[in-house]
Formats: structure tokens, C-alpha cells, sequence
């Protein structure tokens, strides 16, 4: 028996539900900037960056004053600074609609490359997608992107369609090195080249990396020198580590009274090595269990939990993990009911965390457990998702009768998630 034509074959009904979408997507856009202001303060500093790199070749001889009358420094690599160049052409309020535009239009596309990538219908992931522009715009990491004029969603994008978007002849690896030649932390990507034994999309990354930064060692040779021989390693450049808005290990030691000392150190260097080892066994169970999304979320919350400052606005990873948990979950609701209410219950209980942005709200006395629950709350959702994808993954693999296949490597994995 031949399958039922789809509405959607009739090239009229197609060309209706494009229009459909479009405007939708408008009134989305819409709703997210023109009911909340956002000031940009820190695009400001990056503009400021890109014009002193323009102007005087460094981008870090001084401080930007922000229109809200605070100095911050530049603290991006010489190469993000040229990157910024493209934005010094338009007024700083034009720049601002631009990237936040293309910040809600980036985060769609990722909740939808994520779900095509885990077997969801297109069709399905497109309405998905839409719905998730709205809600993610209210949860408190994409909110604090668009408020302050960040970049990170357009990295998490040029990942995500680096990895998960079947090119046949795109070099993959390269969106990933330009993400960390703009961004250091997109590095931690090249561990799940290295777990999916990837080893050209690996020598891509750093290659591109590499190649970067030495175009702006040969354009900007001081500028490169100062950020990569000293301020790279400048922490208290970013801001305190303590602020409640650094939801890192790093973070929630300072936040514990542990300064910057040897003993500090020494106890971040084994809590990194234990979110590596979790990490680690999150990225193979997933692979292993064919969901390849999931190991690059679980990637990116190793990224977020050992980098020295991982500020609240950096955990945009959270939305397509809520939606893979979701998904996941309903994947499994009759063959693995148990697991599937593990999967629902923590893709529930990020989203609450997410929505009300709980380190800012401090509801419970201080001094508390609560309270300190509440403050490091990003960072204990991101070990609990380390745990449940490596859980489920490897209950998921045992199920399949794949506890003893090896990840998948190279372009094979990919053409089977996207198809």
C-alpha cells in the first residue's frame, strides 16, 4: 500500500504554508523586541573594541564607556574585534534590532536542526521551533542575551549546523574553529570530534582556529601578543568571579569564599575533572544510542561548567535541551516508561529554573540550603543533565541490544541523524 499524500505535496498547499510561517515568525519577532526594550551594554564594548582595533590596532588600550555610564573593557579575542567591524557601520541601535533579530531567527533554526537531527518530522520541528522562539525569549539566558546584545546564540548556531546539518561537501569543523577563534570556549567541541573519532573534523576546528588567530597576529601583531601572552589568562578581567551571574564551578567556589590561591586551583582542577569524566560518558552513551544532539548539548554543558566564567547568558544551550529532553521522553513513553518520566520531569524542571532565572530571584534565606541551591542552580542542572543523558542513553543502548558498539565516526552518523 502505497503512503497517503501529504498536504503539504500540493505545490499550492506548500507555498500557503510558507506564507503561514512567515507571517508568524514576524508576529514573533515582533512580540519579543517591541515589548521590551534592550539597552546592548555590552555590544557597545564589542563595538568599541572593533573601532580602537580599527583606530589604533588593540582593542584592549582601554576601557568602553557605555551609554549606561559603566567602563568595561574589551575582553574577546583580537579576532572577535575584527569580526565586529561589520557592526560599527550602522548606529549602535540599528546594530542592536539587527543581531537580535538574527539571535531569535538562529535560536529557531537550532531547536529545529536538534530535532530533524533526532528523528522528528520537519514539519513537526518547524511548529516547534516557532513556539520555541516565543518561549525561549522569556527564559532568563536567551532574555539576558537579547538584553545585553550578546553573540551567543550565533555560536551555538554555527556548532549546530557545523555538526548536525548533513553537508555532503562542507569541511566540517570549520564553523566550530571560527566560533573559537572568536570565543575560546567552543574549543571543548573538539572533545566530541575526539569521542566520535571524527579526527579531520578535529584537525579542522583547530586548524581553522589556528589559522585565525595567526591572520590577526600578522594584521594586529600587538593586539595578539598582549591578549594571548596575558589576558587571555586575566580572569578578573571579565568581572568578579563570585557574581552570582557566574554559573560555573569556578563560580560557585568563589561564591563558597575560596579566593584565587593554589588550594582554589587545585580543587577547580579535580571538579573539572570530574564534569570531564561525566561529560565524557554523557557523549559516548549518547552516541552510542544513535542521539547525536543530546551528546553535542551534553558537549556544550561540559564547556559551560568549566570555563572559569560561564555569566547566566551564556546557558542559551538550555533550550534545545529542554526540548531534546522533552522529545526524548516522548520517544520513549511506551518502551521505557520509566526512563520517560525522568526525561519528562528534568526537561519540566529545567524549564521552570530557565523561565525564572532562580540564581536572580533568591526566594530562600541566606545562609540556607535553599539558598544555596537556588544561587548555583544552573550548575547543578548542568551535572544532573550529564547524569540523565548518560543514564538514559546507556539504558536506551541496552535496550537496542548496542551496549558494545563503538560511537559512530565521520559523515556516516550524521546522515543517519538528519535522515
Amino acid at each position: 500500500m502505497s503512503p497517503r499524500p501529504s498536504v503539504l505535496d500540493d505545490p499550492v498547499h506548500r507555498y500557503r504554508a510558507v506564507v503561514v510561517f512567515l507571517v508568524l515568525e514576524i508576529a514573533v519577532l515582533g512580540a519579543v523586541l517591541l515589548l521590551r526594550g534592550f539597552p546592548g551594554m555590552d555590544l557597545e564594548v564589542y563595538l568599541g573594541g572593533a573601532r580602537a582595533l580599527a583606530a589604533d590596532g588593540d582593542p584592549y588600550l582601554g576601557k568602553v564607556l557605555t551609554s549606561q555610564g559603566v567602563h568595561l573593557p574589551f575582553t574577546y579575542t583580537p579576532f572577535a574585534a575584527a569580526v565586529f567591524l561589520l557592526g560599527t557601520l550602522t548606529p549602535l541601535k540599528l546594530t542592536l534590532i539587527a543581531m537580535n533579530v538574527a539571535s531569535i531567527i538562529g535560536l529557531g533554526i537550532v531547536v529545529y536542526l536538534v530535532q530533524v537531527a533526532d528523528g522528528r518530522r520537519r514539519r513537526t520541528a518547524a511548529a516547534v521551533a516557532l513556539v520555541a522562539q516565543l518561549g525561549a525569549a522569556l527564559i532568563e539566558p536567551v532574555l539576558a542575551t537579547l538584553n545585553y546584545g550578546q553573540g551567543n546564540v550565533f555560536l551555538m548556531l554555527a556548532v549546530v549546523a557545523d555538526v548536525l546539518v548533513p553537508w555532503r561537501r562542507w569541511p566540517r569543523g570549520v564553523l566550530v574553529g571560527l566560533a573559537a577563534a572568536v570565543k575560546l570556549t567552543p574549543l571543548v567541541f573538539c572533545l566530541f570530534f575526539l569521542l566520535r573519532k571524527d579526527f579531520r573534523s578535529l584537525a579542522r576546528t583547530l586548524g581553522t582556529f589556528a589559522g585565525a588567530g595567526a591572520v590577526m597576529w600578522l594584521v594586529a601583531p600587538e593586539a595578539s601578543a598582549k591578549y594571548w601572552l596575558h589576558l587571555m589568562s586575566d580572569t578578573t578581567r571579565m568581572g568578579d568571579l563570585w557574581f552570582v551571574s557566574n554559573q560555573s564551578l569556578r563560580g560557585l567556589l568563589a561564591r563558597a569564599g575560596m579566593g584565587l590561591t593554589t588550594s582554589t586551583t587545585l580543587v577547580w582542577a579535580a571538579l573539572a575533572v570530574c564534569a570531564l569524566v561525566l561529560a565524557t560518558g554523557a557523549i559516548t552513551a549518547a552516541l552510542r544510542a544513535g542521539r547525536l544532539p543530546l551528546a553535542l548539548v551534553s558537549c556544550a554543558q561540559l564547556g559551560l561548567l568549566v570555563s572559569p566564567v560561564s555569566w547566566t547568558h551564556h546557558w542559551v544551550w538550555c533550550a534545545p535541551a529542554v526540548v531534546l529532553l522533552a522529545w526524548s521522553a516522548r520517544t520513549r513513553w511506551t518502551t521505557d516508561p520509566f526512563a520517560a518520566r525522568v526525561l519528562a520531569a528534568v526537561s519540566a524542571l529545567a524549564t521552570i529554573l530557565f523561565l525564572t532565572g532562580l540564581p536572580w530571584l533568591k526566594p530562600f534565606p541566606a545562609g540556607s540550603v535553599f539558598s544555596w541551591l537556588g544561587a548555583e542552580s544552573y550548575v547543578l542542572f548542568g551535572t544532573l543533565l550529564l547524569a540523565t543523558v548518560w543514564w538514559a542513553s546507556a539504558r536506551e543502548s541496552a535496550a537496542k541490544g548496542l551496549r558494545d558498539e563503538p560511537p559512530g565516526g565521520g559523515e556516516r552518523l550524521v546522515a543517519e541523524s538528519a535522515g
